[in-house]
């Protein structure tokens, strides 16, 4: 069968493991440390075939040794003891969850983490962490668990869930990303205010300690997910840019904000507070949302996103960073306008307002003018819908909607069959393409698909020429494609790559977030309770609380008041109660 992806599973009667052997043979001679046990599912990139009914060999994806789907019994009988599982292929696209830990990497569609028979996790060991975007190529299905072969890779798995409800990755329609703003919602909570958590979760035990939100206030999202389950009462989920932690729209049914209206433009501002202003990493004017950046007296400041609070202060992000400030505290103001604001739009205008993106409606209803546009085909993955020509499966029309690019593939009587695309297609271009597919709009390039050449006339060559010739062509066109496969898998590394950074690092400030949370409530915790320990009299600290106690009566006594006879443990004490009382 040669190369390819494969997946088969350790089967058979009274099959308790195989043993992997180094090279493609069933002789004990040749066994390795590593089992693959019963049940087991092993993904294999190269199969040799049996000769008159003899084993395949299998060989291990992951370069570690080879199986066999044939072992000989006592009887000398050839018995089955690993079958073929249906692999399917597609594009899907995750992004992990699985928080606070992320998901590990597996050579195999293997989720036992406890056993050492196969190198079942990719080494060195890689995890990926939560919120991580990931695409995938393969498909097998185990059961109630679904594994998935990352894209690009020869053999490195993840799975679905573990269990009921532990999600290991959520489908990409449960997650959007953007800026989206919020309002903290009133009459709910612990004193109106909402603790931030360290991953999407409600539960007490995510809380972060001494971090929360208060009613009335403005939080920023990049980040929504949906709860994985469709009755669930809690979520959406909300990542807070600049790894503030996570807040949730609803918890047990009961809605804990509100999304409000994030304006676009550009805004310059001279900062006139005496002090200066500092950037904050949320829309909220408190001590603990502060970056160090301070812009200073009479500084301009360019803004490009307007929030407005419930009290009438204004955020504006500045422009080129990811924090905050404001117009004014109090009856206070921090900075003034100096200049227009100009090119002000809503946050879902399209990126060129010159040329919008057509909508998946518009498309349609423009082929429905058209005799003899049909529609045939609609990825909404890739913004794609296709339509035919007359009901020929020669024609093929595909509008990218979105990016107004439309590309059509025709049957061409010398050239073969060909594709034409044109760039950023007007609506009269749009029913002109569909009127006449061949119509030319100088927007365009062309594809050719090259037909395969037999080097002479067909009737001058026999049939084995011929396919000697064809498997020359064939040949260049897999080195082509081998080649081309390299630079994909390359490219796509490099956004992976991107992508895993950026994830890091916004785990990264979020976890520093949460020691610095963590830290300032030990130090005040500590204060308090030093302050406990302090004589209100001379201020000396002592050890305990017994001590101190101990202090008070052996040095500062009982102190009663002449008018009233109350007692007091101290002099400090009494002179207070005089002050209020009046007893002197």
């Amino acid at each position: 069968m040669g190369k390819g992806c494969f997946v088969y599973r350790v089967a058979g009667k009274n099959v308790v493991h195989i043993t992997v052997r180094s090279t493609p043979s069933r002789d004990d001679a040749y066994k390795t440390k590593l089992k693959a046990k019963s049940g087991n599912l092993v993904s294999i990139d190269y199969i040799i075939d049996g000769k008159n009914g003899g084993p395949k060999f299998l060989r291990l994806a992951d370069g570690s040794g080879w199986l066999f789907d044939k072992a000989l019994s006592t009887e000398g009988e050839e018995l089955v003891v690993m079958e073929p599982v249906k692999v399917d292929s597609g594009l899907w696209c995750f992004y992990v969850d699985n928080n606070p830990v992320g998901i590990h990497l597996r050579n195999h569609p293997i989720d036992d983490g406890s056993s050492t028979d196969l190198n079942h996790f990719v080494q060195p060991k890689q995890t990926l962490p939560p919120q991580q975007k990931i695409y995938c190529d393969k498909k097998v299905v185990d059961g109630p668990v679904t594994f998935y072969r990352i894209q690009g890779s020869m053999s490195t798995w993840l799975f679905d869930k573990r269990g009921e409800d532990g999600y290991m990755l959520i489908p990409e329609h449960s997650i959007s990303c953007g800026l989206v703003a919020y309002q903290i919602s009133t009459n709910f909570g612990d004193n109106g205010t909402i603790a931030m958590r360290c991953y999407p979760d409600v539960g007490d035990e995510s809380k972060i300690p001494g971090c929360a939100a208060w009613e009335g206030n403005l939080v920023v999202s990049d980040y929504h997910r949906l709860s994985p389950c469709n009755n669930s009462s809690n979520g959406p989920f909300l990542r807070l840019t600049n790894g503030m932690g996570w807040l949730f729209e609803f918890k047990h049914g009961e809605r804990m904000m509100r999304e409000i209206f994030i304006e676009t433009g550009f805004w310059n501002f001279k900062v006139v507070s005496s002090a200066g202003i500092q950037l904050r990493k949320q829309p909220i004017d408190d001590f603990q949302y502060r970056f160090p950046t301070v812009y200073s007296p009479g500084e301009i400041l360019t803004c490009d996103r307007q929030i407005v609070g419930a009290n009438g202060v204004k955020f504006y992000r500045v422009k080129g960073t990811p924090g905050w400030v404001f117009d004014k505290r109090d009856a206070d103001s921090m900075m003034t306008p100096c200049g227009a604001p100009s090119g002000h739009s809503s946050s879902m205008d399209s990126p060129n307002p010159s040329l919008p993106s057509w909508t998946i409606d518009f498309v349609r209803g423009m082929a429905a003018a058209i005799e003899g546009i049909h529609e045939i085909g609609l990825n909404e993955q890739s913004r794609l819908i296709s339509f035919s020509k007359d009901g020929s499966t020669k024609t093929r029309i595909n509008v990218y909607y979105t990016t107004r690019t439309v590309g059509t593939a025709l049957d061409h009587p010398k050239q073969g069959k060909t594709q034409l695309f044109r760039r950023d297609c007007s609506n009269a271009e749009l029913a002109e393409i569909m009127r006449n597919p061949r119509v030319h709009t100088n927007k365009g390039y062309n594809r050719k698909r090259p037909r395969l050449s037999s080097g002479q006339a067909e009737s001058s060559i026999d049939a084995e020429e011929e396919m000697r010739n064809t498997l020359l062509d064939v040949d260049e066109a897999l080195a082509t494609l081998e080649e081309r496969r390299r630079n994909l898998v390359e490219s796509i590394a490099e956004h992976d790559s991107k992508r895993w950074n950026s994830e890091k690092a916004a785990l990264k400030s979020m976890k520093d977030h949460v020691e610095m949370c963590a830290a300032e409530k030990h130090r005040a915790d500590n204060a308090r309770e030093v302050a406990s320990r302090t004589c209100e009299v001379c201020n000396r600290i002592f050890g305990s609380l017994q001590a101190l106690d101990s202090h008070n009566d052996a040095v500062h006594g009982n102190y009663e008041c002449e008018y009233c006879y109350k007692e007091f443990s101290n002099q400090h004490a009494l002179n207070q109660h005089c002050n209020a009382t009046g007893h002197w």
